[in-house]
């Protein structure tokens, strides 16, 4: 209406609102909008909202949308924000050190397939190539069949632990694959073994959905190689002074295939140990090992023959070559090589395989070859307690033990086989267990002389007097310097004594001699007493019996002078 404004203004406004042209000719565009009161002390604000895109780099904030001129949204997405997709690859444990980084890939996962699904999982980051549907920083998916990927757990929520010899890796949030409302998890549990070997899915709990994956490998190993040298091809063990001779495998030239990246780039790699002489790649001269890039100018070193070390452990051969090539424009790493040489007789020298590039600058290669054979002698001479040597040592102790058992059930019935050795047996081991004191006699050859007197009969037979019991000792002892002090017997009672007397002789009557005290046991040992004279040599009854006999066959009494003309012979048989 031909009149200018600067501001906000209710004139011509019929709800009493303010209100102001938004072009400069308002009779002419017809456009106008409401204008908020704001106070005047009011403040403008703005926020911005982070969203995390992983490709997106450190990116840049875009307007989101503005209140009334005092408040501005941004929304800016980077890849600040995401969650990290690598995490430590170490684990110390129980004074074990595990560096899981060589099974960290950089180029493709590590796969294998179970119950029509295929599984792709990958360690301490983020899933790289073989699957590209899984999303980044995603840990370990699955492909089904129907070209559906779930993922069963992310990198940012690795856990790791040691227990019973075995490393646990946990990831967990993954999506609702077993319809349960429950987020997927995995379970990798690795224990150590002679080989890379293969990860196999060992079970499923469809209650809590978890996944559980068994890998029995080499890389999980905390042992320590042991160290070899080589020269010319010839491998030494300083332990047996065994050598082994490479041949072909360390001397000619050789290639290795299979690294294909997900951006199509492509490469091989020359490999010759004893050092690369193909005047066609100068830039590779003098190394062991030599990445070339397919239908491109790249050439690098990415091992030093000069460097190399070879390691021996459960018949396979490791060669660890470092290199002075960077490692993805890192200034402080350089990339290394590792070889392992496995025996398998039927493929002659055979042909390097191209595993992966691990997190750490590491290129992995496998080489199966009939070379390395004669190495799986030497580590059984030089096992520094592994267990298959742990295995052998119990073996051998087992039947060493069955062998001493089976001596001695053998050696037990050979002995109680027959009657006589049984009762022989449980003799002499009744007489050692026996106790108590026994009567014990000393006959001594006395002199011929038929004059004689007494003085030469007072020898003839004597007492030993019975041991005494430990409470006697301590009164009197009849030890002295090892020898035992007998008494002498009485001859008047051996004078009167006549064998013609023996037909019912008793056991006391024999015994009754005067002067010769016979000890009676107690109660309790007369039974034991008793057992012993039971079991006495039937040797000495034959004698008694064969005098009795001569006594009842002759008519005529013995004089005297014929008893004192005895010999000794018949005391003795008595």
């Amino acid at each position: 209406m031909n009149k200018s404004y600067s501001e906000c203004t209710k004139d011509g406004s019929t709800d009493g609102k303010k209100w102001c042209a938004t072009t400069s000719n308002y009779d002419k565009d017809r456009k106008f909008g409401q204008c908020s009161e704001v106070p005047t002390s009011a403040k403008r604000q703005s926020s911005i909202l982070f969203t995390c895109e992983h490709f997106a780099g450190h990116g840049t904030p875009e307007l989101l949308s503005e209140t009334n001129g005092c408040l501005a949204t941004f929304e800016w997405k980077t890849s600040a924000v995401c969650p990290p997709t690598k995490m430590e690859c170490k684990l110390v444990s129980q004074h074990h050190t595990f560096d899981l980084r060589s099974m960290s890939s950089r180029t493709k996962p590590w796969k294998f397939t179970s119950q029509g699904y295929s599984y792709y999982f990958n360690l301490c980051q983020g899933i790289h190539g073989g699957l590209t549907s899984c999303p980044t920083g995603a840990t370990v998916c699955r492909h089904s069949k129907s070209g559906q990927t779930e993922t069963l757990g992310w990198a940012y929520t690795q856990k790791m632990g040691y227990t019973d010899g075995k490393i646990s890796v946990n990831y967990s949030g993954g999506d609702d694959v077993c319809g349960n409302g429950l987020k997927a998890k995995t379970v990798i549990q690795l224990s150590c073994g002679s080989t890379v070997g293969h990860p196999s899915l060992l079970r499923v709990n469809t209650a809590t959905c978890e996944f559980v994956i068994g890998w029995e490998t080499r890389l999980a190993c905390a042992v320590k190689q042991q160290e070899v040298h080589i020269e010319n091809g010839m491998i030494k063990v300083p332990d047996t002074g065994t050598s082994l001779n490479l041949g072909e495998l360390y001397s000619r030239a050789h290639q290795a295939s299979g690294d294909i990246r997900t951006n199509g780039d492509r490469y091989i790699y020359h490999i010759q140990l004893s050092g690369i002489t193909n005047n066609s790649l100068p830039k590779c001269l003098g190394a062991n090992i030599c990445q070339v890039k397919l239908n491109a100018d790249y050439r690098r070193k990415i091992g030093s023959s000069d460097k190399a070390k070879y390691y021996i452990k459960g018949g396979n051969l490791d060669v660890l070559v470092p290199s002075d090539s960077k490692c993805h424009g890192e200034e402080n790493r350089t990339v290394y090589s590792t070889i392992t040489f496995y025996c398998n007789p039927s493929v002659g020298v055979g042909i390097p395989e191209f595993l992966r590039e691990t997190d750490d600058c590491q290129y992995l290669f496998v080489w199966h070859t009939e070379a390395v054979c004669g190495l799986i002698t030497v580590d059984r001479q030089t096992s520094d307690g592994d267990i298959d040597s742990s295995h052998r040592s119990q073996t051998s102790g087992i039947m060493l033990t069955v062998l001493l058992v089976v001596l001695v059930v053998c050696l037990l019935g050979y002995l109680l086989h027959k009657r006589e050795r049984r009762e022989l047996v449980m003799q002499k081991v009744a007489g050692c267990c026996k106790r108590g004191n026994q009567v014990s006699y000393k006959y001594s050859k006395v002199n011929t002389d038929e004059e004689g007197g007494e003085e030469e009969m007072e020898w003839l037979m004597e007492e030993l007097e019975t041991p005494l019991s430990s409470s006697s000792h301590r009164g009197r002892s009849n030890h002295s310097n090892g020898h035992i002090r007998t008494k002498p017997v009485n001859t008047d009672g051996l004078r009167s004594f006549s064998l013609d007397e023996q037909d019912d002789d008793s056991e006391d009557e024999v015994l009754s001699v005067p002067g010769v005290r016979v000890l009676k046991p107690q109660a309790a040992s007369r039974t034991q007493r008793s057992a012993v004279l039971q079991e006495e040599s039937d040797e000495d009854l034959v004698g008694l019996l064969e005098e009795s006999d001569r006594a009842r066959k002759s008519s005529k009494p013995r004089s005297r002078k014929r008893e004192d003309d005895d010999s000794d012979e018949d005391l003795l048989r008595v």
